[in-house]
């Protein structure tokens, strides 16, 4: 009996199972059912938009067991069921500024937007929309950022197949929030759409909306 534990130890079961059900395995890992990806949205002056991954994911454990494993698992990990978009008004990246000049190099080194292929299968969407503009620039900031709500759901609406649109506004501007909410209401998505936004100071015809947008 000894001998018989000896001589499996040194085996891994899963390797020896042929590799499409191996894939199928690897889809009920909570890693990658449940594996959530964060984006910014990036605009300059020239109307350009891109997302760039918001952090380095931790290694992932699964990952560390061997390398056939590794080379099997990670493109799973390419396009992750869960996306998360944030864009804030202090994102806008400027093109005419010598000192700007690494900001715009990580600019023109992200993703195009309406190319993203994590916008179009993700399962779920969650956009984050952060107005921390204030000042004499509060205005013409949350003016690009609006410009930024505009390219970003108009690129869901034509691409994403996701089954849940979360949308969740944080600003102290009604005026902000009625325009933000009325760029996205605009368009149809193909799953359901739920709001996080304050209603205080919305107007009643944004409510309205809002309420019927969500039925």
């Amino acid at each position: 009996m000894a001998e018989a534990q000896t001589a499996g130890q040194g085996r891994c079961f899963l390797l020896e199972l042929p590799s499409e059900l191996r894939l199928q395995i690897y889809g009920h890992i909570p890693e990658i059912a449940d594996h959530e990806v964060w984006y910014r949205v990036l605009a300059n002056k020239s109307g350009d938009y891109r997302i760039r991954p918001r952090y380095h994911l931790p290694p992932h454990s699964t990952l560390l067991i061997c390398h056939t494993i590794t080379v099997e698992y990670r493109p799973l990990l390419a396009v992750a069921p869960l996306c998360s978009l944030v864009m804030s008004s202090y994102e806008f990246v400027p093109v005419s500024r010598s000192v700007d000049t690494q900001r715009q190099l990580v600019f023109t080194t992200s993703e195009r937007l309406n190319e993203s292929v994590q916008i179009a299968n993700a399962r779920e969407i969650t956009v984050h929309i952060e107005s921390v503009a204030s000042g004499a620039i509060a205005s013409s900031e949350n003016a690009s950022l609006l410009d930024v709500v505009f390219a970003t759901f108009r690129t869901i609406a034509r691409t994403s197949k996701s089954e849940l649109l979360t949308v969740k506004i944080s600003d102290r501007s009604p005026t902000f929030r009625n325009n933000a909410c009325g760029i996205i209401a605009a368009r149809r998505y193909p799953g359901r759409i739920k709001f996080d936004v304050e209603a205080k100071g919305l107007s009643r015809g944004m409510l309205k909306m809002l309420e019927d947008f969500q039925k």
